[in-house]
């Protein structure tokens, strides 16, 4: 994964907290057509947020790093698995 690489989100997602749990809905028409709620953790929460299209994949490690305290090889790597499954479901282009 290129750390220069700037995310953006699908509009067809939405973000929300309920009851201090994150969420991650994809949009549909009707309730038949949901296949699943994603359940993101609070390091999820916050990667999510700092996807707008401009910051890289690199600064959100950076980010990641400053707030959480942890070491750069272990962001880096929880970044990349993370975008990854995002990619997978296609909520970030």
């Amino acid at each position: 994964m290129d750390m220069k690489k700037c995310y953006t989100k699908n509009p067809s997602f939405v973000f929300r907290v309920i009851d201090e749990e994150a969420l991650l809905v994809p949009i549909v028409k009707t309730s038949d057509e949901v296949d699943c709620i994603y359940t993101l953790s609070a390091v999820g929460a916050k990667i999510w947020e700092k996807i707008n299209g401009k910051t890289s994949v690199g600064k959100i490690k950076s980010m990641i790093m400053e707030e959480y305290k942890v070491d750069e090889k272990i962001a880096e790597k929880d970044v990349k698995d993370f975008l990854s499954q995002l990619e997978e479901i296609e909520s970030i282009k």
